[in-house]
């Protein structure tokens, strides 16, 4: 008895005829996109990126929050009026407030990008070495939220 109350705590209350199961692969991926952007704004937080690599960074971060928010619009569906849903509601405006400042700090160092092609791609695989991993090679499902160093370059020929 005690265990279903505290189950009921943790547990939001969600719409009757939902499928918790199939809403239970959106807390996951949100949760894995939520970690995507940390490691991202760590290296601002550490200073890790050089005046050539911000670009890169902002863009990514800018990027990253699109199937976050589809993830946390999904959830957010399915709760009924309560703290969660209001939480939910709150991490979503957060998100496109990042995304909206990350693509208006791109547009600005977008300028200060000196180096060459060869160069921003290695930097790019340093930095996002994580997401990269052999490991990820052992599964047929490929990884979400990765950075792809081509889709990026397209952006900046531009």
């Amino acid at each position: 008895m005690q265990l279903r109350r505290m189950f009921r705590s943790i547990w939001p209350p969600v719409q009757s005829g939902t499928d918790v199961v199939t809403g239970l692969r959106s807390v996951v991926l949100m949760r894995r996109l939520e970690r995507v952007s940390d490691i991202v704004l760590s290296g601002f937080q550490l200073s890790l990126y050089s005046v050539n690599e911000r670009p890169l960074a902002y863009w990514y971060l800018a990027r990253a929050p699109e199937q976050h928010l589809t993830c946390l619009d999904e959830i957010i569906e399915v709760l009924s009026n309560s703290m969660p849903r209001f939480e939910f509601q709150f991490r979503a405006r957060y998100l496109t407030a990042l995304q909206a400042l990350s693509l208006a700090l791109f547009a600005v160092t977008v300028k200060t990008m000196g180096s060459s092609w060869e160069r921003l791609r290695l930097n790019f695989l340093r930095r996002y070495k994580w997401a990269f991993m052999h490991e990820y090679e052992d599964f047929d499902v490929p990884p979400v939220g990765h950075p792809n160093f081509l889709r990026h370059t397209r952006v900046f020929a531009c």
